[in-house]
């Protein structure tokens, strides 16, 4: 999960730089996945959090 978190983080810093030298629906296409890497990366961070803290009892 942790490698899983560090490969969503680079996406998102790639999407990133990429979406400065979009325009026009490129660049809401790319916001988009932005977007979608975001809360896949939060997922994954609750997930990790979760882990940490021991099972719910």
């Amino acid at each position: 999960m942790i490698h899983v978190s560090m490969l969503l983080k680079a996406a998102e810093e790639v999407s990133d730089e990429i979406t400065e030298h979009a325009s026009g629906i490129e660049r809401g296409l790319i916001w988009s996945l932005v977007h979608s890497v975001e809360m896949a990366r939060g997922v994954v961070e609750a997930l990790l959090d979760g882990n940490r803290r021991g099972p719910a009892i």
